[in-house]
């Protein structure tokens, strides 16, 4: 039981992390579902939100890139990643 509730617990760390490998391996399908399942267990998880712009912005779907971007810079006005990646978009 102890372990089943540390998964749920940490669910976005882990999901992030198989969405941040995806990503790297160019996998954007896979990628985008687990930054979305771990926006699913926190919304407010930024990781996850700026893992996601980098998969729409590698679909060259801009304008979702920059909602998730300016949604991080929204609840973290000093997050230089989100602020770098949404200068490329202008």
């Amino acid at each position: 039981d102890a372990a089943l509730t540390t998964s749920a617990q940490y669910g976005e760390y882990l999901h992030t992390i198989k969405g941040t490998a995806y990503l790297g391996r160019r996998d954007l399908a896979r990628a985008r579902a687990e930054f979305e399942t771990s926006l699913k267990a926190d919304r407010n998880f930024l990781p996850a939100r700026l893992g996601l712009a980098r998969v729409y912005i590698a679909q060259g779907k801009t304008a979702e890139a920059r909602r998730e971007l300016e949604a991080v810079l929204a609840a973290q006005p000093s997050n230089q990643e989100a602020r770098s990646l949404l200068s490329t978009l202008r």
